[in-house]
């Protein structure tokens, strides 16, 4: 993989020993992410909260007098780097990323906390609306990708999408004038437009992402299916927030009905 422009959150975001090439006119990009400012929005697992992690500076002012050609070779003759980013929270809490430089490339070697952990920390919610059994699966999909795993991360992110449509399907089950041989005969795409009253919008109109998590599982390799996973991810994920907003809302209505009811029940006496 080449150096990408956000190389910075392309690198937090990847699993581990994934290697990016680079040319010379990359030499200050590359220098900004050894020893630039870096700053990161994501969960502190310490604070348990959102925040904002970041990384001063190491820039001398004799390196960016360096010509680019000096410069690299300084970084490839030192070859391993450490990068710390603190929590604005608490600066006792960190990120650290590690990194070797070979020839024109450079490794990410190491990180913590994992990037299943801090990923963990902003599914938590799903809990909510996912069984046992899908929570473990799509966390577990999250760690697969972490650690490199492509193809076996879209095996469980199909299976929370198919199971998503059975819970509709369960449900369409008791319309009147239902055709469970139609439904049963017709591909998912069809599946989902026939019960789609019971699923959220994005999924319906994104029904697509099943052919892409099955392309993935029996066509793509390790390599695409983890460049995909990230957009994968976000889609389930926008899926279980309109579920998420939607049971909220109805608890919300519960309440209010109730609440009112009870005024009501209180100007009668």
């Amino acid at each position: 993989m080449t150096l990408p422009g956000d190389f910075e959150i392309t690198i937090f975001n990847a699993p581990l020993y994934s290697n990016y090439s680079f040319d010379n006119n990359e030499t200050r990009q590359l220098e900004n992410l050894l020893y630039g400012e870096m700053t990161i929005d994501c969960p502190c697992i310490h604070c348990g909260k959102d925040s904002t992690f970041r990384s001063y500076s190491r820039i001398n002012s004799s390196n960016t007098m360096l010509a680019d050609d000096k410069l690299l070779k300084i970084i490839r003759n030192r070859k391993y780097f450490e990068r710390v980013l603190q929590c604005s929270r608490q600066d006792e809490h960190y990120i650290v990323f590690y990194f070797i430089v070979e020839e024109n490339e450079i490794i990410k070697v190491g990180q913590y906390p994992s990037i299943a952990d801090l990923t963990l920390g902003t599914i938590k919610k799903y809990n909510k609306i996912l069984t046992k059994e899908k929570f473990k699966e799509l966390s577990k999909a999250i760690g697969l990708s972490a650690h490199g795993i492509g193809i076996g991360s879209f095996v469980y992110l199909r299976r929370i999408f198919e199971d998503l449509i059975e819970e509709a399907h369960t449900k369409a089950i008791q319309l009147s004038g239902w055709d469970e041989e139609q439904y049963n005969k017709g591909r998912v795409d069809e599946k989902i437009l026939m019960v789609q009253q019971y699923l959220p919008a994005f999924l319906v109109k994104n029904r697509l992402m099943y052919g892409i998590l099955s392309k993935g599982i029996h066509e793509l390799n390790e390599e695409e299916c983890i460049d995909m996973f990230p957009v994968i991810e976000t889609g389930i994920e926008l899926i279980l927030d309109e579920k998420l907003a939607e049971r909220e809302q109805q608890k919300k209505i519960k309440e209010a009905a109730a609440a009112l009811q009870k005024i009501t029940e209180g100007l009668k006496k």
